[in-house]
């Protein structure tokens, strides 16, 4: 499964915390550093696994089934809210001139 950002959402900082809006359905979301980063990171991998693996990289002494826990619970806050859509193909490819 690939994760990509949802079109309609507007992003603002506010006192170093993430405020997600979806203009869809005007659902607001605030995230805090951890998911932040997480959403970032969406920019440029769009895959559980590779999250997973950015997570294991970036907390080594946290065991494997605590982060899997936690992505998942932020996944699926950000699906469920629409903000983020899990689709079985990836991102469209440009073609390049």
């Amino acid at each position: 499964m690939y994760l990509n950002k949802s079109p309609n959402i507007d992003v603002d900082e506010f006192d170093g915390d993430l405020i997600l809006m979806n203009l869809d359905t005007r659902q607001v979301l605030v995230l805090n550093e951890s998911a932040h980063i997480l959403w970032s990171a969406l920019d440029l991998i769009n895959t559980r696994g590779e999250l997973l693996a950015l997570l294991q990289e970036a907390m080594p002494d946290t065991e494997t089934p605590a982060l899997e826990a936690a992505l998942d619970r932020i996944l699926g806050t950000l699906v469920s809210g629409g903000f983020l859509r899990s689709t079985p193909e990836g991102p469209a490819k440009t073609a390049q001139a």
